[in-house]
């Protein structure tokens, strides 16, 4: 097999290689090509069987992107089985967890383009099975995000939101570490949404209170728009000892965080409301005004909520709609951080080296 540089690893975008590669004796493992390098120690059927349905999720939603013009394909994780065999045979991940340890982050990048159905599935389960070993990994792929963004059943950026499934003492590290990396306003609320758990919220609100105390004007505007997803409020600005341009920033930012505090409270009203109509006119008009102040946290609120017979055939008929709406009210939110305009290499990029 001749030898194979990442300037020539290449492959289709929407036909990814599913072939097995099986290490034999006396292989030269220079001669392999990068995708196939990092199938090493898969080469059981039953292994490969769990990756090669993680390929082909992904090549569903590739093929779907291209057939429909989206740029964004809608994203379901499926690592599930992955973790169940990691756990069970956590050997068998060795060769390729020393691999991917090593590569730069330009190299990560060319597997997240070419190879994303077995790259990322095996970072977001490597997160959670080896949290010490695969944070570098994680952070070189978030470094250079210039491949397509895959996205949770939340909305949310895959890839930037995986540390939130991460239970151990250094999960919580890694999650802090995904709202410094949040360039904009949706990653924020991305990470807000993977966060508000039982398990990690207080956590989260506790951050946000030592985060509202800080020297770093920026770091205390992120605290109080947090706070705002999370629906719960924020000191006025009356601390800061004079009225000055930061003063009048913050207040703005305040304002703001202000009116998503205000706009979840109107979502679990009248998610409430839908919830328990007693007739399908009534249902019918509680989708209506509930669809008028959703955004993705009615998904979160959604999860695992128990609608009556009226209320599930309206929301059944009219999913779409609600998604669409939600699309609307959010389509600005990638171009602003902390409410303000982006500016290329300057906002937020310069601020947070303050």
């Amino acid at each position: 097999m001749p030898a194979t540089s990442i300037s020539n690893f290449a492959t289709d975008d929407t036909q990814l290689e599913t072939r097995s590669v099986t290490l034999q004796h006396g292989l030269n493992k220079s001669a392999l090509t990068l995708a196939e390098r990092f199938r090493l120690g898969f080469d059981a059927d039953a292994r490969q069987e769990i990756i090669d349905q993680a390929i082909e999720a992904v090549q569903r939603s590739d093929q779907s992107t291209l057939a429909s013009g989206r740029r964004r394909p809608d994203w379901t994780i499926p690592s599930a089985g992955l973790e169940t065999l990691w756990t069970a045979e956590p050997t068998a991940f060795e060769a390729i967890a020393d691999f991917l340890s090593i590569q730069s982050a330009d190299n990560l990048n060319q597997l997240a383009v070419h190879e994303p159905g077995l790259l990322y599935p095996m970072v977001s389960v490597g997160l959670k099975c080896d949290p010490i070993r695969f944070a570098s990994i994680w952070r070189n792929l978030l470094s250079t995000r210039h491949h397509t963004v895959y996205r949770t059943n939340l909305g949310s950026d895959w890839l930037l939101t995986m540390p939130f499934a991460c239970t151990s003492p250094k999960g919580w590290a890694l999650q802090i570490e995904a709202f410094d990396f949040c360039e904009n306003d949706r990653e924020l609320l991305d990470c807000t949404l993977h966060a508000e758990t039982p398990d990690l919220q207080q956590r989260l609100i506790g951050w946000t209170i030592s985060e509202a105390q800080s020297p770093s004007i920026w770091r205390r505007g992120r605290a109080m728009i947090v706070r705002g997803y999370l629906g719960l409020s924020s000191p006025r600005v009356e601390d800061l000892e004079r009225l000055d341009i930061q003063a009048s920033w913050l207040g703005n930012v305040w304002r703001y965080a202000e009116g998503w505090r205000e706009r979840r409270r109107s979502i679990v009203h009248w998610l409430e409301q839908f919830r328990s109509a007693d007739n399908g006119i009534s249902a019918s008009a509680d989708f209506e005004l509930l669809k008028s102040s959703a955004d993705r946290r009615v998904w979160r609120m959604l999860d695992g909520c128990k609608l009556n017979h009226h209320s599930q055939i309206i929301f059944e008929r009219q999913r779409s709609e609600l998604k669409r709406a939600i699309e609307k009210r959010e389509k600005d939110m990638g171009e602003k951080f902390l409410d303000q305009k982006l500016v290329d290499g300057l906002w937020p990029r310069n601020m947070k080296l303050n």
